[in-house]
This record gives structure tokens, C-alpha cells and sequence, in this order.
């Protein structure tokens, strides 16, 4: 369906412009060909909405030679690179993707970044992401514009922070109260699309020393923690003169399959280390925007409290009324607050 007016419609081109999927990989054949396939489905995607969309895949491996074949199959443009020797013992993936983002200028190619973990597939045998309606309601659902970070919903049941698993959101919400989008105080760093101005900025302040820190414990758990108290920041401070402040933080809820590779081993050394890292960013993150003279009067933990506090409750009725606080359903949407101008069908 077409709008015969486009005055008022949500033109995705304008409002997306261009998006950068980013993701750290393994060399191994499966990933090779899950990849082949999201490429596909975002180039065609790409070509139904007028968004223009650039691949950047850090080979953690060192292998990349081995996409070679990949890539002129696909006939898809995949910038596949090695990382330094710095990340030989371990791949934290914020850094990586933020200093190859950097080093090739790609930030002056998009306006959104979508990262994905290596082993989340857009397109598998019984299961076809629902792109069109996804960058949809990302673009389109909230009057204020895009989220500055949102997620679709993880499915089957392998999401291990299980708010997000897209049937434990629909045992919860209820098919019948399914939301187009939700604002929440919390986005993991698993499959976030995220505003890359946002990203760039707040990868500027801290993203030398999460690194470093992420090297040294082996994890990159941590910075999510409280990304989204500082892209309500951001709203506010750098995104002043808009007519309406964006939203931080939203899902949205479409499953979006997760085929786990096994990459990460988990152990308490994994565990214990994203708490510290998770620790340094609460008490270290305003104080470093404080010192580039941002003004900030107040810390973000509470928003990874009440998260931390709904996983560990274990009384039905408190897990009901946490699990509302983090989804802020008083802002859930259940139709689109503009129509596409080119409807998916």
C-alpha cells in the first residue's frame, strides 16, 4: 500500500538515512553462511526502503581471508578485517567494532548502527526476521522519532537476561496487549540498533578504558549497564533544541532468532568480571562526561538495579511489578505514531 500524500508519512530514507551492521565473527563455515544470508536480507531490504546499508565484520580469528569466497558469492560488500595483535587473548566487541568504525571512517557513513552477535540469524529454516516491520516501528513508532538504542526481542528461550526472550515477553504482555514498540530501561549489547552519533559519543568518553578493562577481565559485559541513562543524557543536553526529547531505550517486539555458537564459555571469571566493569562504569562514567564538561547531576545505576532485582526475585507477584517497571508500559505503543510511507505488507 502506497500513501497518495507523504507530507505527514514516516519516509524511512529520511528519517533512517543510513545504517551500518556491525558484528565481531568467527571464520567458522556456519557463521560464514549465516552471514551471507543477513546480508542478503538487509540488501534487500535496503532496496524496498531506500535506506543505504554498509557491512563491517571484525574477523576476531584473524582469518578473514577465508570470507573471500563468502563474499563473491554473495555478491554483497562485506568489509571483513582482522583485529591488531591487542586482541589476540580476547575480542570484546564494543571496542573492536568502535576502533574499525574509526580507522575506516565508516561513522561518516551511517546514521544508525545495528550490531549483532555473530550467531543471530535474520533469515533460517522456519524463521524469517520481520525486517520491514521492525525498522517500521523503530522509525515510526514513537512521535518524538527513533529511540536513541533499541532491540528486537530474542527467540527461542537462549536469551539468558530472559525479559528479553520473545516468549517469556509474550507469557508476560499477552498476545492479545503485544506492543508495536516499548520504552525500557535496559538494552543488552546483543542485538541493539543503536543512533551512531550517540554511540560515537559516548565511545569518545570511555571507549579507550572499557577496552582495557575488557582485555584484562575477559568479558564484555558492563557498559549496557548504563548506556541508557546516558543516551537520556544525550536527549537532553545535545538533542535540546528538537520539539520533542527521544526516547533512550525501547524494544521492540519481533523475535529475532538466536542460534548460539558457543563463542563465549561461561564461567564465574566471566560473571565476576562484567560486575567489575559493570561497577567501574556506574561510578566512572559521569564523572568522565563531568570532566568534558557535560552537565551531569546524578548517576544511572537504578535503571541496572531494578533489571538486577527482577532476575534474582523469585516471589511471582514481585517478578509482575518489576517486570513493569522495566518495560514503562505507560509508553508502549500499539499502532504507529506516523504511517510508513510504504507500507510492508
Amino acid at each position: 500500500m502506497r500513501l497518495d500524500t507523504t507530507d505527514e508519512c514516516c519516509n524511512l530514507q529520511s528519517v533512517l538515512h543510513s545504517l551500518l551492521v556491525t558484528s565481531v565473527v568467527s571464520s567458522a563455515n556456519r557463521t560464514r553462511f549465516r552471514w551471507v544470508a543477513n546480508a542478503a536480507a538487509l540488501t534487500a531490504w535496503s532496496a524496498r526502503s531506500g535506506v543505504p546499508v554498509s557491512f563491517l565484520l571484525v574477523s576476531f580469528d584473524h582469518q578473514s581471508s577465508s570470507w573471500a569466497d563468502a563474499q563473491a558469492e554473495s555478491g554483497h560488500v562485506l568489509h571483513v578485517v582482522d583485529p591488531t595483535p591487542l586482541e589476540h587473548r580476547f575480542h570484546p566487541k564494543q571496542y573492536l567494532q568502535y576502533m574499525y568504525v574509526k580507522r575506516l571512517a565508516m561513522e561518516s557513513r551511517a546514521r544508525y548502527m545495528w550490531s549483532l552477535d555473530e550467531d543471530l540469524e535474520l533469515r533460517a529454516e522456519g524463521h524469517e526476521f520481520q525486517i520491514d516491520r521492525f525498522f517500521e516501528r523503530f522509525a515510526c513508532g514513537f512521535p518524538e522519532g527513533p529511540p536513541l538504542i533499541a532491540q528486537p526481542l530474542i527467540s527461542p528461550g537462549t536469551q539468558a537476561f530472559h525479559v528479553f526472550n520473545y516468549h517469556e515477553f509474550l507469557r508476560r504482555v499477552g498476545k492479545a496487549q503485544m506492543p508495536f514498540i516499548t520504552e525500557v530501561i535496559y538494552v543488552e549489547y546483543q542485538a541493539p540498533l543503536v543512533d551512531a552519533r550517540f554511540w560515537l559519543f559516548l565511545m569518545d568518553v570511555i571507549g579507550d578504558t572499557i577496552a582495557a578493562l575488557e582485555d584484562s577481565y575477559r568479558t564484555d559485559w558492563g557498559m549496557d549497564a548504563v548506556w541508557c541513562g546516558a543516551a537520556r543524557h544525550y536527549a537532553a543536553s545535545r538533542l535540546a533544541g528538537q520539539a520533542m526529547s527521544r526516547r533512550a531505550c525501547a524494544v521492540v517486539p519481533i523475535p529475532l532468532r538466536h542460534h548460539s555458537s558457543n563463542t563465549i564459555a561461561h564461567s564465574a571469571q566471566l560473571v565476576n568480571g562484567g560486575y567489575a566493569i559493570r561497577n567501574w562504569v556506574s561510578h566512572n562514567l559521569v564523572p568522565f562526561l563531568r570532566a568534558r564538561g557535560e552537565h551531569v547531576n546524578h548517576t544511572w545505576e537504578n535503571d541496572w538495579w531494578v533489571f538486577r532485582e527482577y532476575k534474582v526475585q523469585s516471589s511471582p507477584t514481585a517478578r509482575k511489578n518489576l517486570y513493569h517497571r522495566l518495560l514503562s508500559n505507560n509508553s508502549s505503543r500499539y499502532e504507529l505514531a506516523r504511517t510508513p510511507c510504504h507500507l510492508s505488507v
